[in-house]
């Protein structure tokens, strides 16, 4: 039986090859996260993992609802993971590059919600995973629900809200980071007069 090779390399050409997700050329991954769900189920949700290159680190972010037990207020939690990869071993460790993680300004004003995680080699969650993915590190009260819901304009639509994870690989961190420094908040004006407006009402 004859095969018709143009017709099948027409077909090999139109199938994408499978492959891992990958950061995008910004070095940043976008998550669409249904905060509605997290409210009323209180389940903790793992995003698809994602790769940094081809051949690079394997992570993954987690979503949930924590409320603090004196105020009794509820914040989005977030956590970032660093998975097993293909080729952990032949990547260098511990993974020592600067980590941001934002809820993003659906209005394009760059007002985003953001926290970064310095690097500090005393951490696990920076080393070769082992069989199972490292622990996370979690940013409990990563911003507050009412906040949220008080810009949903801002900050959500339809339900969701959409999470950027950006790595920064144009700075590789040296130094054990002092552990007064260990999380480092940035917050932008919006988020700031929001929580003074609280404050005050």
């Amino acid at each position: 039986m004859l095969v018709n090779m143009d017709k099948l390399l027409g077909n090999m050409k139109s199938k994408p090859i499978a492959g891992p997700k990958l950061l995008s050329l910004d070095n940043t991954h976008t998550c669409k996260v249904n905060l509605d769900s997290l409210i009323i189920d209180g389940q903790t949700v793992q995003s698809e993992p994602v790769h940094t290159s081809q051949s690079g680190y394997n992570l993954a972010l987690s979503f949930g609802i924590c409320v603090d037990e004196q105020s009794e207020k509820s914040y989005l939690s977030i956590s970032f993971i660093i998975l097993p990869g293909e080729f952990d071993a032949i990547l260098p460790w511990p993974f020592r590059f600067p980590i941001t993680i934002s809820i993003l300004d659906l209005k394009g004003s760059k007002k985003n919600i953001s926290h970064s995680i310095p690097w500090d080699a005393r951490k696990v969650i920076f080393n070769r995973p082992a069989s199972n993915a490292n622990v996370s590190f979690q940013i409990t009260q990563f911003c507050l629900v009412d906040i949220l819901r008080a810009n949903s304009n801002t900050y959500v639509q339809d339900g969701f809200i959409f999470v950027q994870l950006h790595i920064n690989f144009m700075e590789s961190c040296a130094q054990p980071t002092p552990n007064k420094e260990w999380l480092k908040t940035t917050q932008d004006p919006i988020q700031t007069n929001i929580l003074e407006n609280m404050m005050t009402n």
